[in-house]
């Protein structure tokens, strides 16, 4: 049962020239920055013809299908949402629109993510040093750790009620922080002293002794000498998690199309216009030989949950809240291990701290995964760059698309301002096969290439925010953002959105179009409290 299994979760310079460092990062800026600029005069070009195209005619008859609740976008937080209020409402009329074949096939598949359940116990990013003391924050952390409890809590209540038919999506996975140099050492002894105190990472251990962190994790130490002088350090959580996002998508659709929601497959929104009694047409074209087959839905709420693609929604839909908003796609590829000898000597999830101008999603880590039933090692990600916004489909208009005359000085301003990152991503993309190899050997000092194949994650959408200060800025995490009316909301940015997707549904229940609903967001908290305090018992 999920909640045995939860309960012990929760509880327990490019080329190397000789010449000096501020003459090499000269040509290095000035390349970037043209690049940059080019690349965001391109894209807002062609943003700027493609949104010029005629939209699309929507008009309400008696051809309309009415619903109450229109999903776009059948993921992990499409279907967390839908089930949420199908169960919060069980007489609405509740339709889930996903655009390919199968849901759960780009970012919430199981093959594009890492599966870490995210409760902080061994994310770096979470726990960043402060840039004037110099000392370790931990808020984050713990606000990150007390969501993903609310995601324990709701997934076991889920289970306990018949609702999803098992836990199998979820294992206990030990979380484990590796350092191997002196500052890592400081900055990670610091962090697990100010977390320790915390009900939540009690459990946490510190060491630096070899013969520990290899009966911790084996394959960290195979290879490595011990007594070659490097100082490595681990923290471990006995109580951290490995996720299967795919399934639990496919279980949380399943349970959806039982409790009497409708999904509707290889379908995709290509316009939206509200109507004077506050409702939404939407238009729903079916991905047919014919390419015209566009059917409308009139729908009291809309919810668009479709990675990437929820930016697009909302500037479709015309509300002044997205303006100057924009997109920053990141794409990554994992090296995977299948070999049983390897992976024996990791069941772990176990974090790096990332590069210096590496976004946080590109945090080195080494997770132990099972997918289909079979076990596996994946290692990564590797960031890289590619202008479009869903992975198994699409093509660059679709990020190109995203661009308007108000988004324009807010991308470009958040350019100029992480150049770093641009020269990070540049780096990355034309990475050798050596150099992979080597990110991983720094963690498995012995790794064959012959044992590893890479694998292309799902494709990210960072959110680029206008901002009266920068004008524009880069933010890594996710935004849930309504319309003042709160009868449309949408979901931006990328991590830790699986992980706390019950959570953000919480944020979506108190849209104000929702909350004046017959059910109060409160009663959403105090239901989802009183499953975590059960959980916990």
């Amino acid at each position: 049962m999920l909640r045995a299994t939860l309960s012990r979760g929760a509880a327990r310079a490019m080329l190397r020239r000789p010449m000096s460092s501020a003459a090499a990062a000269r040509p290095w800026r000035r390349a970037a920055g043209f690049l940059g600029g080019s690349l965001v005069l391109g894209a807002g070009l062609g943003g700027g013809y493609y949104a010029m195209q005629p939209n699309v005619d929507l008009r309400d008859d008696e051809n309309v299908e009415e619903v109450d609740a229109l999903i776009i976008g059948g993921g992990i937080m499409g279907s967390t949402v839908a089930v949420m209020l199908k169960l919060l409402q069980p007489n609405w009329k509740v339709k889930l629109v996903e655009q390919h074949g199968r849901v759960a096939q780009e970012s919430s598949n199981e093959w594009h993510n890492a599966g870490t359940g995210h409760a902080a116990l061994c994310e770096p990013n979470y726990t960043p040093k402060n840039k004037q003391t110099g000392e370790v924050e931990i808020d984050k952390a713990v606000a990150v750790n007390q969501k993903f409890m609310i995601s324990l809590a709701f997934w076991s209540w889920l289970v306990e009620m018949g609702i999803l038919p098992d836990g199998s999506f979820i294992q206990p996975a030990p979380h484990i922080l590796f350092v191997h140099d002196e500052d890592g050492r400081k900055w990670l002894k610091e962090r697990v002293e100010k977390l320790k105190h915390l009900p939540a990472f009690a459990a946490t251990e510190y060491t630096e002794d070899y013969d520990k962190i290899k009966s911790w994790v084996g394959l960290l130490c195979s290879g490595r000498d011990k007594n070659s002088g490097e100082p490595i350090a681990c923290s471990r959580h006995p109580d951290g998690t490995e996720v299967n996002y795919g399934l639990l998508t496919r279980q949380l659709v399943q349970s959806l199309i039982e409790l009497g929601g409708d999904v509707q497959l290889l379908s995709t929104v290509t316009g939206l216009k509200q109507q004077a009694d506050k409702s939404w047409l939407v238009a729903v074209q079916k991905n047919d030989l014919t390419s015209s087959n566009t059917t409308t839905v009139k729908a009291k709420f809309v919810f668009a949950a479709s990675g990437g693609g929820s930016l697009r929604i909302l500037q479709m839909a015309g509300i002044p809240e997205v303006a100057g908003y924009g997109g920053m796609p990141v794409s990554g590829k994992f090296l995977v291990c299948q070999k049983p000898e390897i992976i024996e000597q990791n069941r772990n999830k176990v974090y790096g701290r990332a590069a210096i101008g590496a976004p946080p999603m590109s945090v080195p880590h080494l997770d132990w995964r099972t997918i289909y039933g079979k076990d596996c090692i994946f290692f990564g990600p590797f960031a890289g760059f590619s202008p479009a916004v869903f992975k198994m489909s699409g093509s660059p208009l679709d990020w190109l698309s995203t661009f308007n005359p108000s988004n324009i000085l807010p991308m470009m301003a958040m350019g100029i301002q992480n150049l770093d990152l641009v020269k990070y991503l540049v780096t990355e993309v034309f990475s050798s096969r050596d150099a992979q190899l080597e990110a991983l050997r720094k963690f498995v000092p012995d790794a064959k290439p012959e044992d590893w194949t890479m694998v292309w994650a799902g494709q990210r959408i960072q959110i680029v925010k206008p901002d009266p200060k920068v004008i524009g800025k880069l933010e890594f995490g996710t935004e849930v953002l309504s319309s003042a009316d709160g009868t449309i909301v949408g979901l931006l940015g990328a991590s830790p959105g699986a992980s706390v997707s019950p959570h953000i549904a919480i944020e979506v229940m108190r849209s104000p179009f929702l909350s004046k609903s017959s059910f109060p967001g409160h009663a959403v908290l105090s239901c989802l409290l009183a499953c975590l305090l059960a959980s916990l018992a």
